[in-house]
């Protein structure tokens, strides 16, 4: 489907194109005639005419020349005599003495007896050979043939000057109009094959250019109407592309904004429910505990100890509500704990220094739980904006995870590695926790950042909502590598400080 930009392109390249055709049409035609005007006059043709009339009388004077020498030759007392005698060496030394030119090739007189002859050196390829005859009236000598030597250069240019006259004489005898025409249309023709290709080039490449840029505009209004799942193929490397490329980029922030925000309101809405339950079931638990110890207390068991199975079951239910009040008491703490994150307060905090604050205070846990937990430290100068206090509660709670993973699934030398990795084409440092534990199961991947969402018979799904809000909060990701095997590696992926996001 044509599209109107498509058909402002071709226009303008017809207009561009068309525009210079005809302009230089007219200034060729006007230089054509004017050249004609120039060089096609009545002087030159009579010049050209008179050149080739001096080269004919020129080449006469030379058949002339020829001419007299065997008048000459014939007329020779001397070679008459030698003729009588029938002396053919006297004849050569006579013929001799009469050559005064060098342009003869050989002479040649014919006697009864037959001919006698001499010959001169001679470059045939300087000279062509033409040859002369005449009958001699000696009864002793018939006649006399002489071969003389021509330049080459004077027949032939003698031709190309008559060929060349000719032609002139031809172009200034033609029409005027005829000529400029002639010349016009080949021109003409030339040009219209060079707008034709280029032309056709041009949209060539402008159909492949508007293409992805309708692409790109189609793209722009399905992420208008919310469909952040849009991505288009840039199709090169030019400035188009440098655009769709941009575009992604930003398609990308955008969907990774929404997420953050929609898990940030999410978390909000939870935090608000664990501030109501917490404040629901703290209040209860206070006179439920201090009841089932009254009701302990108070009992007055029989003499006879005839109610000894009451009593037990009295002590009994009294240590479970007791238990049972304790478990709540934890379950509001961390309900209440939940509700109230603080809001945090980021510094510019080197990668290397935040890590090895978090070892120290990490040393006593892996101690406990007999874990092998390895920092590999990064290079001095990776920059974050951190809260520190805030971080380190991420990075303890995914160690702790990771920890009691592996305690349950009674893994042998259970062990955590803490490397870093700097992400330059992002501008962003990735913080990995691997560790050599059972892994995760790939069905729980989606919900592991969910509140209240556990694998754990005692736990409350908190700890890793709580560092995914702590995450988002510093314009960082955190996820799983599902490459990671075997065990389970999150990734802590935090913006560099001299590119923090806005």
């Amino acid at each position: 489907m044509i599209k109107r930009l498509d058909v402002k392109f071709v226009l303008t390249l017809i207009i561009t194109s068309v525009v210079p055709i005809v302009a230089s049409l007219y200034l060729v035609t006007e230089a054509v005639q004017t050249s004609l005007g120039v060089g096609l006059n009545r002087d030159i043709a009579q010049s050209l005419s008179r050149s080739v009339a001096v080269y004919k009388d020129y080449i006469e004077a030379i058949k002339s020349g020829h001419d007299g020498f065997m008048f000459r030759l014939a007329d020779s007392a001397r070679l008459e005599e030698a003729c009588n005698a029938q002396d053919e060496a006297h004849i050569k030394t006579i013929l001799r003495s009469l050559i005064r030119t060098g342009q003869i090739k050989e002479i040649s007189v014919e006697l009864g007896s037959g001919p006698v002859s001499i010959q001169y050196p001679f470059d045939d390829s300087q000279f062509r050979s033409v040859t002369r005859n005449a009958t001699l009236k000696n009864p002793f000598c018939r006649s006399v043939e002489v071969v003389f030597g021509v330049d080459r250069n004077i027949t032939a240019n003698f031709k190309q000057a008559a060929q060349s006259t000719e032609t002139y004489e031809a172009l200034y005898r033609a029409p005027r109009d005829y000529l400029t025409q002639r010349v016009i249309m080949i021109y003409g023709v030339f040009l219209g094959l060079i707008v034709i290709i280029s032309v056709w080039q041009g949209v060539f490449w402008t159909r492949r250019l508007t293409r992805r840029l309708h692409v790109l505009n189609l793209a722009t209004r399905n992420v208008a109407k919310g469909d952040l799942d849009v991505r288009v193929d840039p199709g090169g490397e030019d400035e188009v592309a440098e655009l769709i490329v941009s575009f992604n980029n930003m398609v990308d922030e955008i969907e990774s904004t929404r997420a953050r925000i929609q898990y940030l309101q999410k978390i909000s809405t939870w935090q608000e429910i664990a501030r109501r339950l917490a404040h629901e079931i703290k209040n209860p638990l206070t006179p439920i505990r201090l009841a089932a110890q009254q009701l302990k207390n108070k009992y007055k068991p029989c003499e006879d100890n005839s109610d000894a199975a009451f009593r037990r079951l009295l002590d009994q239910s009294v240590d479970i509500i007791e238990e049972e009040v304790h478990t709540l008491k934890r379950l509001v703490t961390d309900f209440s704990s939940f509700a109230k994150l603080p809001q945090i307060s980021p510094e510019p905090m080197d990668v290397g220094e935040f890590l090895r604050d978090c070892e120290s205070s990490l040393e006593i846990v892996a101690q406990q739980q007999d874990l092998s937990l390895l920092f590999q430290f990064p290079q001095p100068g990776l920059v974050v904006s951190i809260d520190s206090m805030m971080m380190k509660r991420v990075v303890d709670n995914l160690i702790r995870n990771a920890s009691e993973a592996m305690i349950n699934a009674d893994v042998t030398n259970p062990s955590v590695v803490v490397r870093v990795e700097e992400l330059s084409k992002t501008q962003e440092v990735a913080i990995r926790f691997e560790d050599n534990g059972p892994g995760i199961m790939p069905e729980h991947h989606p919900s592991l950042f969910e509140p209240y969402f556990t694998t754990k018979e005692d736990g409350t799904g908190l700890g890793l909502a709580i560092s995914k809000k702590i995450v988002l909060e510093h314009n960082g990701v955190i996820w799983i590598d599902d490459e990671q095997q075997p065990g389970a590696c999150f990734v802590v992926q935090l913006p560099l400080a001299n590119r923090q996001k806005k």
